[in-house]
């Protein structure tokens, strides 16, 4: 018998790991005993998910059952794997024009790294009969990558929202003019005084 969390082994007869407090389980290859305080853990940026997710929300990657040591220290209950994950079918329960599109044959209206972000880009989308797709990191260079040259920090690959290109100037339009996502602007600290500049002039 062997410890989920500690790996430790332990001779016949025993059934619990009173230094970590679970229950042993038969063999380390495949943990399918549910284990208390287990959660999903992404195997890149090491976010905790605790709701049924299966997808990192950050990255795009497949998650892994995981636990906290005594030490709060990560240890996945399952070989973790980099995988990208298949979002599809989740997401078209999400999204009524959530849809599978040619990325060849199809524009992108936005490309980043922040899943809050991408989330209400999508919602817009959809809200506005716009069908879309998105679309996980690839090993090829972004678009903003290529723009800034080679070995840019940008020209590592990005999640992407992508649409039909019919329908690629009505989503830029929605995107761009969306308060509620405020892509365009501009902070205070930046702004002018207008009334400051003509008190001075008088």
């Amino acid at each position: 018998m062997f410890c989920p969390v500690c790996k430790g082994e332990f001779r016949e007869g025993f059934t619990h790991c009173d230094e970590c407090n679970v229950d042993l389980v038969a063999s380390l290859d495949n943990i399918s005993t549910k284990i208390e305080g287990e959660f999903m853990l992404c195997p890149h940026c090491n976010k905790e998910f605790h709701n049924g997710e299966t997808i990192c929300s950050e990255c795009g990657l497949k998650l892994f059952r995981a636990v906290k040591d005594k030490n709060d220290e990560y240890v996945f209950l399952e070989e973790p794997k980099i995988e990208r994950g298949a979002p599809d079918y989740e997401f078209s329960n999400l999204w009524k024009h959530y849809s599978r599109i040619d990325p060849t044959k199809a524009a992108v209206v936005l490309e980043s790294m922040d899943g809050e972000m991408l989330k209400k880009v999508m919602d817009l989308l959809d809200k506005n009969e716009i069908d879309f797709m998105f679309l996980e990191p690839s090993e090829a260079a972004s678009s903003l990558g290529s723009v800034f040259g080679m070995n840019s920090p940008l020209e590592r690959p990005f999640p992407k929202i992508i649409v039909n290109q019919e329908d690629e100037e009505k989503a830029l339009s929605l995107v761009a003019n969306s308060s509620e996502l405020g892509l365009f602007d501009v902070p205070e600290e930046l702004m002018g005084d207008d009334d400051e500049g003509d008190s001075e002039e008088e």
